[in-house]
């Protein structure tokens, strides 16, 4: 019995490091995404984002592109927003997006039932709506296999340019999945076209040679809820 207590320990090191590691991931990846989202839209470089700014990237800002949300962020009144000031609405903003975007799969799946019954084949022979639903971050993460599908599918990803370019503008969904990210970056080259993105790219690609050890998913944070919902 004593014999076996020593490699039993060793094995629980190991699975505790091995955890370790992944919550250390996870908040690596969580930290550069917040950070990089708010530098991928300071087109000036001021460390302050106004509302031409944030419509580069409307899914990722749709709370603040609502004038009232604005108007509450912005804590100083100086008509523009700080790091800060978002970090401090940030459960906000999610939980605006989640409702906006359940709402939006609501109605398209209402109009469109074979959108529901079988999305990849909708999809295939309907790229404008990919172009809508890629950057919807709710159904992208319950349709995560379809998605998969379709950017692997050369000849139709090359054909659906905004679907593409909907698709890298979703920077929520580009972070937390960095296998994907990284075979959109390997193989997709017209999709990077708009200058707001050049900077994103440049520094995703860093990030991901630094991180090589990278799962199919991870978990933004203040995400956690939200992803657990939509994934069921």
């Amino acid at each position: 019995m004593e014999r076996l207590k020593l490699p039993l320990l060793c094995l629980a090191c190991l699975l505790l490091n091995a955890v370790s590691a992944q919550v250390s991931t996870a908040e690596k990846v969580s930290k550069w995404y917040w950070k990089e989202r708010f530098a991928a839209a300071d087109a000036n470089e001021n460390a302050l984002l106004e509302k031409s700014e944030l419509a580069k990237f409307p899914s990722e800002f749709a709370y603040y592109l609502e004038s009232r949300n604005f108007i509450i962020a912005d804590e100083n009144n100086d008509g523009e927003l700080s790091y800060n000031e978002m970090q401090n609405k940030k459960n906000a903003e999610i939980a605006y997006r989640s409702t906006m975007e359940n709402r939006q799969i609501r109605t398209l799946e209402g109009n469109f039932p074979e959108l529901a019954k079988n999305p990849l084949t909708f999809l295939r022979s309907n790229p404008v709506m990919a172009n809508t639903l890629f950057g919807n971050f709710t159904w992208m993460t319950k349709n995560a296999a379809v998605v998969s599908d379709l950017i692997k599918d050369k000849s139709w990803i090359d054909a659906a340019t905004e679907a593409g370019n909907a698709l890298n503008h979703n920077l929520c969904w580009m972070a937390s999945n960095p296998n994907s990210a990284k075979y959109l970056y390997e193989n997709r080259k017209n999709s990077f076209s708009t200058a707001e993105l050049l900077g994103w790219r440049a520094e995703h690609i860093k990030f991901l040679r630094q991180n090589t050890v990278m799962d199919n998913f991870y978990t933004i944070d203040g995400y956690k809820d939200y992803v657990k919902v939509n994934k069921k």
